[in-house]
């Protein structure tokens, strides 16, 4: 399903997409503490800007403003997942710093990369992986994903760019070859 999901990076002018995506409710501490209320803060900056949430997502207290321009998707098989996350043009992975999340592999950059998505994830098992901004951008805190979102919505063809190095890169790694 990912292999057929795999799109270059969207070059077709229209709203920007953003998608944050959960398997577990794990992470729901960063997502509420930190991500969702740098998404808000976006989300008011950019009228146009459009958000999807998937798979063990509430949405917080700090979305309900901008209801209207978010999607939320309960868990899906993974060919519908798939199909949701290449709508994006850029995936969000927010993680909290500990010895289990060190240990988690870099599967929803690998997603992301696969669909087309530029990223922007928490600095964890991903830094031995990726080079910030080459394959993705790092963030920690609400202004830094502030940050490293804005400047991928302020340039599109290096987002697009990004993607492609990420894509190239997801291949090398986790490859059928592999």
């Amino acid at each position: 399903d990912l292999q057929a999901a795999q799109r270059s990076a969207r070059r077709t002018p229209r709203f920007p997409r953003v998608v944050v995506a959960s398997g577990t409710s794990a992470h729901k501490q960063i997502w509420i503490e930190e991500l969702a209320p740098a998404v808000a803060e976006l989300l008011r900056r950019h009228p146009q800007l459009q958000l999807d949430l998937l798979g063990e997502l509430r949405l917080p207290l700090a979305l309900l403003p901008f209801a209207e321009r978010i999607r939320c998707h309960p868990f899906s098989d993974y060919a519908t997942y798939v199909q949701r996350l290449g709508e994006a043009d850029i995936g969000l992975a927010a993680l909290e710093p500990g010895l289990h999340t060190d240990a988690k592999s870099a599967i929803r950059w690998m997603e992301f990369s696969l669909c087309g998505l530029a990223s922007v994830l928490s600095p964890t098992t991903y830094t031995e992986l990726l080079e910030d901004g080459v394959h993705a951008r790092f963030a920690r805190g609400i202004g830094q994903w502030l940050e490293a979102v804005e400047q991928l919505l302020a340039d599109p063809s290096g987002r697009r760019a990004m993607a492609q190095r990420a894509q190239q890169h997801a291949k090398e790694l986790f490859g059928t070859h592999q």
